[in-house]
């Protein structure tokens, strides 16, 4: 009995001790001062948490913002301003550029507008301006015309072109105060060029004074590669090849505005500085001019 109860006290006893060490654990104080710092910190995490998430909702309400402003009516092409177009309309360069559409002006690819708008057979250059925050401004700098082309062997359809060789148009009537290239061969579409051989021709008609034009049938290239200019009501003006162009002209129209010249007569600036009248093709009769 007596060991039994020994035993029994020990059992006991042994807890108790253990009991007393973990209590005196848990019960250890902490600093005030530590606890204030880790609740500070606790605080200043929970702080940093909260701005972060109202930059981004602050961020994503600016986006909404912004998107809904720009992809809204208001900043779309509602107004379109061309100017400098007389031959090209401006319904055809609406609808050439989708601008018809009234697309969002931050959709609009500025470049790429003057791209297609240049490519238009009047067109020599163009400008697009977006101007916020619902208007375009279009700039068109058209092609000066310089002569034209009968098309075909009968009268009644003409291409136009300008001093590059680039067809401007096609007109059912003869336009008025343009001299006429004479040339073989097919004529391309509004928006093509003629072929680069009759380039120094149309050169030459670009120089012509308001005078010379006035007098000037028609000019062309011949087999040989001069420049002819046929004039009215006789007469003609051979300019050689396509070089010292300015030279040449100024000489033969100083000489036509001197000479009255017949049927047959040709006047050969080939050579400015020597200028030679001649009777058709019989060089014997040819005269040295100044």
């Amino acid at each position: 009995m007596a060991g039994s109860r020994n035993s029994k006290k020990t059992l006991n006893t042994i807890p108790n001790k253990f009991q007393r060490k973990t209590s005196s654990r848990s019960k250890v104080a902490i600093h005030p001062k530590i606890k204030e710092r880790r609740i500070e910190v606790i605080r200043d995490q929970g702080r940093k948490r909260l701005r972060r998430f109202s930059v981004l909702l602050a961020t994503l309400a600016f986006i909404g913002i912004l998107s809904a402003i720009f992809f809204s009516p208001i900043t779309a092409a509602n107004s379109v301003n061309i100017s400098g177009n007389y031959h090209e309309s401006k319904t055809q360069i609406l609808s050439l550029t989708g601008l018809d559409s009234k697309p969002q002006l931050i959709s609009i690819n500025s470049q790429a507008l003057v791209q297609e708008i240049d490519a238009l057979p009047w067109v020599n250059t163009s400008q697009v301006e977006k101007v916020w925050p619902d208007s375009i401004n279009v700039k068109v700098v058209e092609r000066n015309p310089v002569a034209y082309l009968t098309i075909g062997s009968q009268a009644g359809s003409y291409a136009i072109v300008d001093n590059n060789g680039r067809v401007l148009g096609v007109s059912s009537t003869k336009p008025a105060n343009l001299v006429e290239l004479f040339a073989q061969g097919k004529i391309g579409p509004p928006g093509s060029f003629l072929s680069p051989s009759l380039l120094g021709a149309l050169d030459a008609i670009t120089l012509l004074p308001s005078s010379m034009k006035e007098m000037t049938n028609y000019v062309q290239i011949n087999g040989s590669g001069d420049i002819i200019i046929a004039l009215n009501p006789f007469g003609s003006i051979d300019l050689g090849a396509g070089s010292d162009l300015g030279s040449k002209i100024a000489t033969a129209a100083a000489i036509v505005s001197q000479v009255p010249l017949t049927a047959g007569q040709t006047v050969d600036v080939s050579v400015p500085e020597s200028p030679v009248i001649s009777s058709g093709n019989n060089k014997n009769t040819s005269t040295k001019v100044g």
